[in-house]
């Protein structure tokens, strides 16, 4: 199953964590302001003319085995797999932060998965990796907070790294989430 909180702005309660968590495939967050209206978009119609659409996706701590693991025979512990529960905790997590982030930037949707997260990104390419910081490491401290974890104690959500590919095409942007 995967998890997200579908906002449409300007019909969800603000702030984000009084919005309604579904199941779903896709998860629309527009992170503009909480009062803009909603329209279509397409890589055709971007925030700026200096911003580009990613299709961004991380995987949980151990959830993947690298090549770089394989090459240094690195054995990965236990993956973090995430409940239900999980899911909803940080898809509300990464809406509250969606909302923080600077006008620049735009989360057109995105999807928590088990072990993985998708995410339709807009922004300046220069941003994008401080972006997905922020997002991951948002969402790891809280969820932390969440499961009680002491804080001095050492716990990893996510996988250090991230995927992204470039959106060029409205069919792709259309079946990204498809």
């Amino acid at each position: 199953m995967s998890i997200g909180i579908v906002h449409k702005t300007g019909n969800v309660p603000y702030p984000p964590e009084q919005g309604v968590a579904t199941p779903c495939s896709v998860n629309s967050v527009n992170s503009v302001s909480p009062a803009s209206s909603v329209s279509p978009v397409s890589p055709a119609s971007s925030v700026s003319n200096d911003t580009s659409i990613y299709h961004i996706t991380w995987a949980t701590h151990n959830s993947r085995v690298s090549r770089r693991m394989i090459e240094h025979r690195i054995t990965p512990g236990e993956p973090v797999i995430l409940n239900e529960q999980a899911e909803i905790f940080i898809t509300k997590i990464i809406a509250e932060t969606v909302y923080g982030l600077p006008n620049i930037t735009r989360v057109h949707a995105y999807n928590i998965c088990k072990d993985h997260v998708h995410a339709l990104i807009e922004c300046n390419s220069k941003i994008l990796s401080n972006t997905i910081r922020l997002l991951k490491g948002k969402s790891a401290q809280r969820y932390k907070e969440y499961l009680g974890i002491d804080s001095g104690k050492e716990f990893h959500l996510w996988a250090q790294k991230y995927n992204k590919w470039l959106i060029t095409s409205d069919e792709q942007y259309n079946n990204t989430f498809a």
